[in-house]
């Protein structure tokens, strides 16, 4: 009975996440609130990476535990961050609804890196893509900014560079590039990950929302500089 509960724990988990992420979407969607919703993101990564860590601890782990743990990404980091997208976009009255369509690659190339991923033996040590969990922490600082128009000057919030970052973050999910995981050892990669976290930092006073994005972007240039000096491991 108990071993039986135990399994249950880390899905449990990662239902919270969904939850999160069913809980952004309504606020972004009903309340035009990116700000709570980009809280919900923060939360629901918080639980993607504890369900992994509880499933590692206790020794379970199933099929249909790494399947819920996609799906439910795909809700929290691929559609919610469509919809912060959305939100942000239908504040600017002038502009085409049809416009509003561009974001959807976020939710689309989410599914399909998610998709690459369950079926990528490749992927046991690094990405191959970012992944859609990073995705949608770059979008969290940008939503705080959404929330706070008409009075934010934020180039990131204008109509053209929600674009261009929705279609940013959808081609780095489906891409090729190799990025760095914690699967490779935290000594080998402590320097990249501290680098990273330096960057972000250092653009909180002058990229403001955009700190995430800077982030993420810092992950991927690092990630690319770690495989450059040594080869991609075989799975």
């Amino acid at each position: 009975m108990l071993a039986s509960l135990k399994a249950h724990v880390p899905n449990a988990l990662t239902v919270g996440n969904l939850l999160c992420g069913m809980g952004g979407i309504y606020l972004a969607l009903a309340e035009a609130d990116t700000y709570a919703a980009g809280w919900c993101i923060i939360m629901a990564a918080l639980l993607d990476v504890a369900d992994g860590a509880v499933a590692r601890a206790l020794g379970v782990s199933s099929p249909i535990g790494k399947d819920l743990d996609s799906l439910a990404d795909a809700v929290t980091f691929g559609v919610l961050p469509t919809f912060i997208v959305i939100t942000g976009l239908r504040q600017y009255l002038w502009l085409n609804p049809a416009w509003q369509i561009v974001p959807a690659c976020l939710g689309v190339c989410a599914v399909l890196r998610l998709a690459r991923f369950n079926n990528d033996p490749g992927q046991a040590k690094y990405f191959s893509g970012l992944p859609t969990p990073a995705a949608g922490l770059a979008l969290v600082g940008i939503g705080f900014q959404i929330d706070k128009l008409p009075d934010a000057a934020m180039p990131l919030v204008q109509p053209a560079g929600l674009l261009m970052v929705a279609v940013l973050l959808a081609g780095l999910m489906v891409s090729p590039l190799r990025l760095i995981s914690f699967k490779l050892g935290l000594k080998p990669t402590l320097p990249y990950w501290v680098a990273t976290a330096l960057v972000a930092i250092a653009s909180l006073p002058w990229a403001q929302g955009g700190a995430t994005l800077v982030a993420i972007l810092a992950y991927v240039a690092f990630s690319q500089i770690y495989f450059l000096r040594k080869p991609a491991p075989t799975a």
